[in-house]
C-alpha cells in the first residue's frame, strides 16, 4: 500500500517521472521527508512530527495560540515549546538561500511552492477534487488507496491512544490498591472524543467525527466533566437518532485559552478551585474555570440526548 503512494507521487514530481531533484514530504503511511532522494534524519518528538503534518496540511498561516492550543494541553510555557519544535522544524525544511518555514508576527506558514507533499498532490489529482474552489473541501474517496493509507494511519492513532488510557488506569488502580489494598472498582466507562468512528445512520455507512462530542448510543455510559473547580456527571446515552448518537465531552470553553491566559490570573485560579487538590501555578491558568462554560446549563440542553446517572463532586484533578 505504501509503495503505491510513493510510486503515485514519484510520477508527479516536475520533470517526470524518477527525478529526486526537490524536497518531499510524503504524509500517507510513515512520515518521511527527503531532499535529492535521500531521507532527513527526524527528531524523536513526536510533537515535530505532529507540527510538520498539521502545517504542512494548512491552508493558510495558522497563529501560534492556535498551535498552542492544539498540540499542548497545559505545559508550563507552551511558547517556548513550539519554539524549540520550530526550530527544529527550519533544520529540516529550510535550505541555504531558501526559507520555507515562515513566521510573520504571530503566525507561522510554510511555503511549500517548491515541494512536493503526496496527501496534496494526490488529492489535487482526483478527478472529483479538480473544481474545488477550496483545497480545504478537497477528499478521498472510498476504496482508493490513498483513502486506505488515510484510514490506517487514522486507526493506529486511534488505538495507540486508547492503549494508553487503558495503561494510564491500570498504574493508577495498582497504585490505590497499594495504599487501599481492599479496595474494589466497578466497571471502566472508557469514553474519549475527538476521534473518528465507522458508524451506520439512517441507512448509510457513514465516517462519523465526533469532534467535541463523545458517543452516546442508547445504553453508552459516558463521562461529561465540567472543568477543574465544578462538577462532572455519569451518563447514560438515549441514542438519539438526530445527534448521531452524539453527546457533547463537556462543559466546553466560554474562551481560548489565549483570551484565558490575558484574563484571569493565579489568584483566580486559587479562588475558583478552592477545595480541590489540583495545580494552582501559572502553567494552568488557561484552565480556570469561568473560562468554562457552565455544566448546568450544558446539561439541561442536552436532556434529550443522556440521562444522568451519577453527579460527582471534585476533590483531585491531575492536569497536564
Amino acid at each position: 500500500m505504501v509503495a503505491g503512494v510513493e510510486n503515485c507521487v514519484e510520477s508527479m514530481r516536475p520533470g517526470g517521472a524518477g527525478r529526486n531533484d526537490g524536497l518531499v514530504i510524503r504524509l500517507l503511511g510513515p512520515l518521511v521527508i527527503t531532499r535529492r532522494g535521500k531521507p532527513l534524519p527526524f527528531p524523536r518528538s513526536r510533537k515535530v512530527r505532529a507540527l510538520v503534518a498539521y502545517l504542512v496540511l494548512a491552508p493558510r498561516a495558522v497563529t501560534r495560540s492556535q498551535l498552542c492550543e492544539l498540540l499542548w494541553e497545559v505545559p508550563n510555557d507552551p511558547r517556548s515549546e513550539l519554539r524549540w519544535c520550530l526550530s527544529k522544524i527550519r533544520a529540516l525544511l529550510d535550505e541555504r538561500g531558501r526559507r520555507r518555514v515562515q513566521t510573520e508576527e504571530d503566525t507561522v506558514r510554510v511555503d511549500l511552492d517548491d515541494c512536493i507533499v503526496d496527501a496534496i498532490e494526490i488529492a489535487r489529482r482526483l478527478k472529483h477534487n479538480e473544481a474545488l474552489i477550496d483545497r480545504d473541501l478537497a477528499v478521498f474517496l472510498a476504496g482508493t488507496t490513498a483513502f486506505d493509507a488515510y484510514r490506517r494511519d487514522l486507526y493506529w492513532a486511534q488505538e495507540y491512544a486508547r492503549f494508553n488510557r487503558e495503561m494510564m488506569l491500570h498504574l493508577l488502580s495498582e497504585v490505590m490498591r497499594a495504599f487501599w489494598p481492599a479496595i474494589t472498582f466497578a466497571d471502566p466507562i472508557s469514553c474519549h472524543h475527538n476521534y473518528v468512528a465507522e458508524e451506520v445512520h439512517f441507512g448509510d455507512e457513514l465516517l462519523v467525527t465526533r469532534k467535541g462530542a463523545i458517543r452516546a448510543g442508547r445504553g453508552d455510559m459516558g463521562i461529561i466533566p465540567g472543568s477543574m473547580g465544578t462538577k462532572s456527571y455519569i451518563v447514560r446515552g438515549l441514542g438519539n437518532a438526530q445527534s448521531f448518537e452524539s453527546a457533547s465531552h463537556g462543559a466546553g470553553r466560554r474562551m481560548s485559552r489565549g483570551e484565558a491566559r490575558k484574563r484571569f490570573t493565579v489568584r483566580d485560579l486559587k479562588d475558583q478551585t478552592a477545595g480541590v487538590e489540583c495545580r494552582k501555578d501559572p502553567g494552568v491558568i488557561d484552565e480556570t474555570p469561568k473560562a468554562y462554560k457552565n455544566i448546568d446549563s450544558v446539561m439541561k440542553q442536552q436532556t434529550d440526548l443522556v440521562e444522568i446517572v451519577a453527579e460527582l463532586k471534585q476533590i483531585v484533578c491531575v492536569k497536564g
